[in-house]
């Protein structure tokens, strides 16, 4: 895969993961819009092209009937560990939470407060949050860095079996 000098494959990359952290937005955590993340990302970094990406994606199939995920859940500073592991109530609202304070303090900042806390709960979900996060944070991109944090915190399992 080669990327022409006109091509811009990181503005493409940026919409596209856009418009999957929507659906998630509506539907909760999905490990297929996941891997769609993921391997978008990759193909970028591979050099695909712009239309290469956008092909990948449109192929890869959405829910006609979103659940619209309803979470009342107030994610705060003083409150964020207390949801840990409970992925149906707080994902999207973990979502917010992560993707104010990366605004607010930068990826690295966030990475250095929240990450010690998040890795001890890696046990879950075959490390999907971490590889996600890898690729969020090498390409610097807001988005990507709160999902896979807020997966990591939704879907949080100790490897000790306690937090």
């Amino acid at each position: 895969m080669t990327t022409s000098a006109n091509d811009n494959g990181l503005e493409t990359l940026n919409e596209l993961l856009a418009d999957n952290q929507q659906y998630e937005l509506l539907n909760g955590f999905d490990v297929s819009r996941n891997h769609v993340a993921m391997t978008l990302i990759a193909l970028y970094r591979l050099g695909a092209t712009s239309e290469q990406m956008k092909v990948y994606y449109s192929g890869k199939k959405k829910n006609e009937n979103p659940s619209l995920v309803d979470e009342n859940v107030n994610i705060n500073e003083e409150n964020w560990y207390q949801y840990l592991g409970t992925s149906a109530s707080a994902s999207t609202s973990y979502i917010r939470f992560f993707t104010g304070k990366i605004k607010a303090e930068g990826v690295e900042n966030a990475l250095k407060c929240y990450l010690p806390k998040l890795i001890s709960g890696v046990a879950a979900h075959a490390y999907h949050p971490l590889i996600r996060l890898a690729y969020g944070a090498e390409i610097n991109n807001v988005g990507e860095t709160a999902f896979a944090m807020a997966y990591f915190a939704s879907t949080y399992r100790s490897f000790c079996g306690y937090r």
